[in-house]
């Protein structure tokens, strides 16, 4: 190609031969251009076509490298699998010798292989229950955080406080118990009347701290009716006007019993006498020689509960 170049460059710059000293014609130069011209364009073809080769072959070489390196790799693996497996197969015939020589020399050694037989297998059966109950108390270490007082219970219970303390004390004015009752994160009462200091529980007499207890009942169920799936238009009240409720308390809680709305279904299970006025219908129990007989009485009263 190079030869070729320099003819052709010899052919563009020269009209007279250097070496005989004769005039070279126009029709020969461009003659001899032509052919020049020609002959380096089919050699960049064929120089085109052996780089293409060679770059192929290069490819072709790198694969078999990369694959021979493969083999060897593998032929090294194998080689070690073999020599592993041939200490193995060594160690095993030596057990079974072992094992042979112990059975026929002693009959006492069988029944202690056989102990060592059992054992092993217990071992791995404990070994079962052992990863089982790790499990189990990595689960309850787990729960046993979660459920500590400053785990996620703290907080859910920081969630509803707000809802909680407003209800109860909603329930309180309704039982005409004017006080601000606020339960705090650790479930403690801050109990503050409305021109006193603080007060706790165990301040107030037996009927106040009775509308307490029933404001905390019904904001209970308010806030399971709230937040469960699941809700139940039944509320059975058992003996909740036979303890140590006042008069006046007793007729605020009626009022608020017969206030819910239509779909839920109240009964209160009382030995209270007098009380016939606050509930629309009532069944009696009395012991009439021995045996219980019920005497249901319908009153005139505008919600629907049964006492």
């Amino acid at each position: 190609m190079n030869t070729c170049k320099k003819e052709n460059k010899f052919f563009e710059s020269n009209y007279v031969c250097p070496t005989c000293t004769q005039e070279l014609s126009e029709e020969f130069r461009n003659e001899k251009l032509e052919e020049g011209k020609n002959k380096v364009n089919e050699m960049n073809v064929g120089f085109e076509d052996l780089q293409k080769a060679i770059s192929d072959e290069q490819k072709r070489l790198d694969k078999f490298t990369d694959l021979s390196t493969e083999v060897n790799n593998i032929n090294t693996t194998i080689s070690q699998t073999n020599f592993q497996l041939l200490t193995i197969r060594k160690q095993m015939e030596s057990l079974e010798n072992e094992i042979k020589e112990l059975e026929g020399s002693n009959p006492d050694k069988k029944a202690e292989l056989d102990k060592l037989q059992l054992l092993v297998n217990n071992k791995k059966d404990y070994s079962k229950e052992h990863a089982t109950l790790k499990q189990d108390r990595d689960v309850l270490i787990t729960a046993g955080q979660l459920l500590k007082d400053n785990g996620i219970k703290t907080r859910i219970i920081k969630t509803y406080l707000p809802t909680m303390n407003k209800l109860i004390n909603d329930f309180l004015q309704r039982m005409e118990f004017y006080v601000n009752f606020t339960l705090d994160e650790n479930f403690e009462e801050i109990i503050k009347s409305r021109y006193r200091d603080v007060f706790s529980y165990d301040s107030f007499s037996e009927g106040e701290k009775a509308r307490i207890d029933i404001a905390l009942l019904l904001t209970w169920r308010s806030i399971a009716k709230l937040k469960n799936s699941v809700d139940t238009n039944l509320l059975i009240l058992d003996e909740i006007f036979d303890g140590s409720l006042d008069q006046s308390g007793t007729s605020d809680l009626g009022w608020i019993l017969r206030n819910f709305d239509d779909s839920t279904k109240v009964f209160v299970i009382s030995h209270k006498q007098g009380m016939d006025d606050k509930f629309d219908r009532t069944i009696s129990v009395e012991k009439v020689k021995n045996y219980s007989t019920l005497n249901v009485t319908i009153n005139e009263v505008t919600h629907g509960l049964v006492g």
